[in-house]
């Protein structure tokens, strides 16, 4: 006598562990038997009692993370594609309460990432290029750098730059210009 697939709903005969073939290739590859388990999982993760539902499961960077189907994606574009819908190949999910955690449908909304670098200046989130190694370093900085002879490791420590910028800088690849302007202010000065 066969039997069903042990999976609520599904009425198709089962094969292997009281499963239908789908359900138990679900089963042997690890993902979730149906959909809705994936609902529950995606939601266990998430606190509701703020305004913004905070993502309280894997952060990866600053945005929450979850696998679907063994694929990693931001949580925050899970929460659209499960509970709004698809998400076209070359937009973005955007928060409008720029706070990376928040996994509430009503928070997010579709944009390019055009729209979302936009969106980040006008709300004066933009670091205006302060991770750019020429803003960490001065230029007496530079020409300390250029004069010492100690290690490119050491040097980056101290100064908070990668040592490949300490060589750069040693090798005239970059500040170059810069330079230039220094050296004709200290001839100037002469």
């Amino acid at each position: 006598m066969r039997t069903s697939c042990s999976v609520d709903g599904c009425e198709r005969l089962a094969v292997a562990r009281t499963y239908c073939h789908k359900h138990w290739q679900r089963w042997n590859t690890g993902r979730p038997l149906t959909t809705n388990g994936l609902f529950d999982r995606f939601l266990s993760f998430i606190d509701t009692s703020q305004d913004c539902w905070n993502w309280t499961g894997t952060i990866a960077g600053r945005y929450g993370q979850f696998t679907i189907f063994k694929q990693k994606m931001p949580a925050h574009r899970a929460m659209y594609e499960l509970f709004v819908g698809p998400v076209a190949a070359k937009l973005v999910v955007c928060h409008r309460c720029d706070n990376p955690l928040c996994v509430n449908p009503e928070h997010l909304f579709l944009g390019t990432q055009s729209d979302n670098m936009l969106d980040m200046v006008s709300k004066g989130r933009h670091a205006k290029h302060v991770t750019s190694y020429r803003k960490k370093l001065s230029i007496d900085q530079v020409v300390l750098i250029r004069a010492s002879k100690a290690t490119a490791e050491s040097l980056g420590r101290q100064y908070c730059v990668d040592p490949v910028t300490i060589l750069h800088i040693r090798k005239g690849r970059t500040w170059i210009k810069k330079l230039a302007e220094f050296d004709a202010a200290q001839g100037e000065k002469v």
